[in-house]
């Protein structure tokens, strides 16, 4: 996918049930929180997909602290694909599980899944 087409997502529900998910985007923005630090767009995507929805738009944290810490040995992997947006992935069968999404804070764990 490209960023504009990225960015051209629909935007999540509030309060809905996120499937677990093989990828996730961060985009930069060039808009200020209220913080003073830049804004992100981040977007969650499965590789079926069934699902292409973004998660936030507004948020200034991106907490990957406990991604780590979830996991029995680190399997995330990190890479900024030709359209220059920063790409979450994956390796093996885990998946991310989002905690908390859609406000100035984004929080997700690596969990093992089912490609199935």
């Amino acid at each position: 996918m490209t960023k504009k087409e990225l960015l051209e997502l629909e935007m999540e529900e509030d309060g809905a049930e996120i499937p677990l998910l093989d990828n996730i985007y961060l985009i930069p923005t060039r808009r200020k929180h209220d913080s003073g630090y830049y804004c992100m767009e981040i977007v969650g995507t499965t590789n079926d997909g069934k699902y292409m929805k973004k998660l936030a738009t507004y948020s200034d944290v991106f907490d990957i602290g406990d991604v780590f810490e979830s996991l029995p040995s680190p399997m995330v992997s990190i890479d900024i694909p030709e359209c220059n947006v920063i790409h979450f992935y994956n390796i093996n069968h885990y998946k991310f599980k989002v905690v908390w999404w859609g406000y100035s804070t984004f929080k997700m764990l690596a969990v093992e899944g089912d490609d199935k």
